[in-house]
């Protein structure tokens, strides 16, 4: 890569890019937590409280099988990659389409008269593992204050 492009790019600590990744799971978690909530609240009677409670149920369980897991390689993705690296490599160009693919998947299912409260379901689950996986993303941004 030529010399120039490299005094373009927006260079990072490891500790850095670890605060990226935390402040990115948990803000789209709490997005869609958010919206997810509200739009399943539009039910009628009691079936908000059900719904909120599975939604959130099922978020712990893509939590623990998968999102756990993507966390721990971003870790250690950004711990191997070392110091004063691009920020935007704080997820793998792989991960990026995956963002990419899950914004327009969010799209298209909000396009299509698949209802609010259906939707919401969807996006509480959702929000509630990528919540609970920011925090093994914060864990590791504390404690590379200590790593020097």
């Amino acid at each position: 890569m030529p010399g120039w492009i490299h005094t373009l790019k927006p260079a990072a600590s490891r500790r850095t890019h670890l605060l990226a990744a935390a402040a990115l799971w948990t803000t789209v978690g709490a997005g869609l937590l958010f919206f997810g909530i509200r739009w399943i609240l539009t039910a009628p009677g009691w079936l908000p409280a059900l719904l909120t409670v599975s939604a959130i149920g099922l978020g712990c369980l893509k939590f623990r099988f998968v999102l756990r897991k993507s966390a721990a390689r971003i870790v250690n993705r950004i711990r191997a990659r070392g110091e004063d690296r691009c920020l935007g490599g704080f997820l793998s160009p792989a991960t990026w389409l995956l963002v990419l693919a899950m914004i327009a998947a969010g799209r298209l299912i909000q396009a299509h008269s698949i209802p609010l409260i259906a939707v919401g379901f969807l996006y509480a689950g959702v929000g509630t593992a990528l919540l609970l996986a920011s925090l093994s993303l914060w864990r590791a941004y504390r404690s590379a204050r200590t790593d020097r």
